[in-house]
């Protein structure tokens, strides 16, 4: 780049380059049928070269992405230590299970979902179950939400007791065990 000192404005370090110069005489030449002595031109010309100078003349600033180690073990800032050991706490709860208990675990669980996948009685037995408690649900629905609902009321099946009453345009459901 070329720079001339001599358009260097004053208290400036660095040095106009000839392309804003370049700029600035085209710039001044487009605005020569405007009538300069009016406040409004001047104050367009000024706004438009301290854009130009401010903004699109200066350099971009950038600097090397540095890779810088989180964990103080490896060379990172002494104070993330707390950090990583919180991580590394949290991370470890998940292996204070012993290796032996886990395969007892697996095993059951593939023994209990073959049993219950083999066995035609359970799995009636667990259909049935499933039926009537939808029912009992589709039941207590509509005292509550349906055509007909009551402002109050209690349902009771097995040792579950559903308790509920309107108040303020809101429903309050209490169910119990």
């Amino acid at each position: 780049m070329t720079g001339f000192s001599a358009y260097r404005p004053a208290g400036c370090a660095r040095k106009v380059d000839s392309r804003q110069i370049i700029f600035l005489m085209s710039f001044a030449g487009s605005l020569r049928g405007v009538a300069m002595s009016s406040l409004r031109a001047k104050s367009i010309a000024a706004c438009a070269a301290a854009i130009y100078f401010g903004i699109i003349g200066h350099q971009a600033l950038a600097r090397d992405l540095v890779y810088q180690p989180v964990s103080p073990a490896f060379g990172g800032s002494p104070l993330n230590g707390s950090f990583v050991l919180g991580l590394a706490q949290a991370n470890n709860s998940r292996y204070l299970e012993s290796p032996q208990a886990k395969k007892d675990r697996r095993e059951n669980a593939a023994r209990n979902a073959a049993n219950s996948a083999s066995d035609p009685a359970l799995q009636f037995q667990r259909q049935i179950t499933a039926s009537l408690l939808s029912q009992i649900a589709g039941q207590v629905s509509q005292q509550i939400i349906g055509e007909n609902a009551r402002d109050s009321g209690t349902f009771s099946f097995g040792g579950t007791q559903i308790q509920f009453a309107r108040a303020n345009g809101q429903i309050n459901i209490d169910i119990t065990e």
